[in-house]
């Protein structure tokens, strides 16, 4: 049976920046394979693509920017005022350092996370983009599964709280946090290194 839109697959799965030779960034292994449904915007579009009308089996392909998490857009670096911080009346401090990651609430309420690249006295410089924007990556594994989908995987809740951009980090606005969460898909000892965006515990 092929990969489609009306079916379940399993796969393990690296995927590599710059190349096959290049940085290992995300990974499902056999013991613990990634089950897709495509369609549902689980995947960036060119993995999804690229896994579709396969069948178990190996599989290699590269992924453009364009089908991955796009270019970088310098207009999304903006300095953001400390006071967006406040919960209960105080300034999260425990939020702001260098390099972490914040799930906030733009002007029209929807989610943007964002990357601390430095605090000033009021105001917090912030990086919109996706790290890995302006990227190549190459994906490499196997199809272990091909099915079709049932009611009940229609029915799945995401794992351990992640919601549909894979987050389950520390965020801002008062949005929700899963302290519970500890990692999506991969078992404990592999914290951090799961498949989806997610990571969890990283």
């Amino acid at each position: 049976m092929k990969i489609n839109t009306n079916t379940v697959a399993e796969i393990a799965y690296t995927i590599m920046l710059d190349g096959p030779n290049g940085t290992l960034i995300e990974y499902a292994d056999e013991d613990n394979p990634r089950k897709i449904i495509p369609g549902r915007d689980e995947l960036i579009s060119g993995f999804e693509e690229g896994l579709m009308g396969k069948m178990p089996g190996p599989f290699s392909f590269p992924i453009k920017t364009n089908k991955a998490f796009g270019q970088r857009d310098e207009s999304l670096k903006t300095e953001v005022p400390k006071h967006a911080f406040l919960e209960a009346g105080k300034i999260r401090e425990d939020l702001l350092f260098e390099g972490n990651k914040i799930n906030m609430l733009d002007n029209n309420g929807l989610k943007r996370s964002g990357y601390i690249l430095e605090i000033k006295d009021n105001t917090v410089v912030m990086d919109f983009n996706h790290p890995l924007s302006g990227k190549d990556l190459f994906v490499s594994g196997s199809i272990l599964s091909v099915r079709e989908i049932t009611k009940a995987d229609t029915n799945i809740s995401k794992e351990c709280g992640c919601d549909p951009d894979g987050d389950c980090e520390n965020t801002a606005n008062n949005e929700s946090r899963d302290d519970n969460c500890e990692v999506c898909g991969n078992p404990p000892e592999k914290m951090g290194q799961g498949h989806g965006q997610c990571q969890c515990g990283s």
